[in-house]
């Protein structure tokens, strides 16, 4: 990270017309606004955009390749455990956040650190929770049970193939208690 780009690269960074990166890094709306609107980037700024930049699809592909893997090991003859996410046929997401519902996210997330696995809840609100929504505060189970009872297994691309299949056996192992 010490290492900066060079003042040439990040002017070609900040005019788009940098080699490597689709349309020079100039996107379309930047092209629709007038030049003291764009944004400057420091050297280490732009250092660490085409460094994400260069590794992304290989990311991605990594992130699918391990959903996939984890989606396997969650299916056992045929069927997959209770609280794997319904997915469209054919589909092939690109996971950033492995979601899983179970009755008790608190007890789960306890098993699977037991497990020596991190996990992670949403923060995602339920807007009858929302101060805005104080005077609308209906009853909401659905949105309540949706949002308590989702837990994140890990998914980023520094796990390996072995490591969705000991998470599948992890979560298995919960299922199955």
């Amino acid at each position: 990270l010490a290492e900066a780009l060079s003042p040439r690269a990040v002017a070609q960074l900040q005019r788009g017309t940098l080699p490597g990166l689709p349309n020079g890094g100039l996107t379309a709306r930047r092209r629709r606004l007038p030049a003291w609107m764009w944004t400057r980037y420091t050297d280490l700024q732009a250092k660490l955009a085409l460094t994400s930049w260069r590794s992304f699809e290989s990311d991605k592909s990594q992130r699918r390749a391990l959903g996939a893997r984890l989606l396997r090991g969650l299916t056992r003859h045929g069927q997959r455990a209770p609280g794997c996410p319904n997915l469209v046929m054919n589909s092939v997401p690109v996971w950033w956040r492995f979601p899983y519902w179970t009755s008790d996210a608190a007890a789960f997330r306890r098993g699977l650190r037991r497990h020596g696995i991190d996990s992670a809840v949403t923060n995602l609100p339920t807007n009858h929770r929302e101060p805005a929504f104080a005077t609308f505060a209906l009853p909401a189970p659905e949105a309540v049970n949706f949002v308590d009872g989702m837990v994140f297994l890990p998914i980023h691309p520094n796990l390996t193939l072995a490591d969705m299949d000991h998470i599948a056996e992890a979560v298995w192992a919960l299922e199955d208690a």
